[in-house]
């Protein structure tokens, strides 16, 4: 299979390498070695390292059209070759991840013409303007540790049209056969005297939703989206209704101390009494969160051009379990950084971030981690 994407890989730079006579194609990207120190109550300390090779190519078809092609590349080892995955009992069994892949993370086609914007083929996807909690975005898993997390692209149509200098209309097709398993999405934005607004409908297989987003600045930026289930086959959703309000400010401390907040509030969630035994239902769900209730904070402070300290903390407001998540980074030059920080889970054994595990897995329970990222950009 590495050999198929090596060739197609291969045969698509070079392909695109032929596209332009005026202007080379453009090399860029970065390498990442993130290596990791596993310790809790259950457990002695275990370490794993992952590596990630982000590799892009661009080149323009003409001065309104270009083709991008991004690939990826990681290798892990040690405990992040394994993972803890609930089963249909909704007890817990440890399965394997692949140590190493390669993945055509991105190829696709833009073009413009007029007011219209097309874009072809494997891409990423932005449909939220929330930070954490994102509820009308269908497409992306939410990484709860780190949010900014480089996703891997989606095969869609997207397409864009001005409708004025303030007004777009926006629609991707993610087609999957049948219109139950496919996806759907549309919105319109527009800006209000420095208000941006957004109208979406969005069909997510078997599920319909209606959306209404906001965002601005009043002194401060904020943001507020929401999503109605107005029709699902799946009759615990139908009627239900998820919403994400945020703040965020930057305070004239020093260099800037920057604060956000974001709370969370999903009607389809479950009551923290029913945790236990809701898992396996909230995974083929594909939740991200199983409560109703959260909150998150970052804060972020530059010490210096080179030095920067930050922190995030996620909170389940029903049964109080938390992640936290201190940062220092340091750019030790123009295209390289290091990070050092930890994740740390203080929650109670059976909350959501620290469920009660079996004894064969307990090694697991009540985990956190310390971490060292370095990364060079190209």
């Amino acid at each position: 299979m590495n050999r198929v994407l090596y060739g197609l890989g291969l045969g698509l730079m070079l392909g695109v390498g032929r596209l332009s006579a005026a202007e080379a194609p453009r090399w860029g990207g970065y390498l990442e070695s993130r290596l990791f120190l596993l310790d809790g109550p259950y457990t002695h300390p275990q370490t794993a390292l992952w590596n990630r090779l982000m590799l892009e190519l661009r080149g323009d078809v003409n001065p309104k059209s270009q083709v991008v092609i991004l690939m990826r590349g990681s290798q892990l080892s040690g405990f992040m070759t394994r993972a803890v995955m609930v089963n249909d009992t909704n007890g817990y069994v440890q399965s394997a991840i692949p140590a190493e892949q390669l993945l055509l993370d991105r190829m696709y086609i833009e073009t413009e013409w007029n007011r219209w914007r097309i874009r072809a083929g494997k891409q990423l996807i932005s449909w939220s303007f929330g930070y954490l909690f994102t509820p009308l975005d269908i497409y992306n898993p939410t990484y709860m540790l780190e949010p900014g997390f480089e996703v891997p692209g989606i095969a869609a149509w997207r397409s864009l049209v001005r409708l004025s200098r303030l007004s777009n209309w926006e629609l991707i097709c993610i087609p999957d056969g049948s219109y139950t398993q496919s996806k759907m999405t549309t919105r319109l934005i527009t800006n209000i005297r420095g208000t941006d607004i957004a109208l979406n409908w969005l069909h997510n297989g078997v599920t319909d939703l209606a959306g209404l987003a906001v965002k601005g600045e009043l002194g401060i930026g904020y943001w507020v989206e929401s999503a109605w289930y107005y029709r699902s086959a799946n009759h615990r959703l139908e009627g239900c209704m998820v919403t994400t309000m945020g703040l965020d400010y930057t305070f004239a401390i020093g260099n800037g101390c920057y604060w956000m907040l974001e709370y969370f509030h999903d009607q389809t969630g479950f009551p923290a009494a029913e945790y236990a035994t809701s898992r396996y239902t909230a995974m083929t769900e594909g939740r991200a969160f199983m409560g109703r209730n959260y909150a998150a904070v970052l804060s972020s402070y530059p010490l210096s051009n080179r030095v920067s300290l930050s922190g995030a903390v996620v909170l389940n407001l029903d049964d109080q379990a938390s992640v936290w998540v201190p940062q220092i980074e340091y750019r030790a030059g123009v295209n390289l950084s290091c990070r050092f920080g930890a994740y740390l889970n203080p929650s109670a054994i059976g909350s959501e971030f620290a469920p009660s595990l079996p004894a064969e897995l307990r090694r697991y329970q009540q985990t956190s981690q310390v971490f060292c990222w370095i990364r060079s950009d190209f």
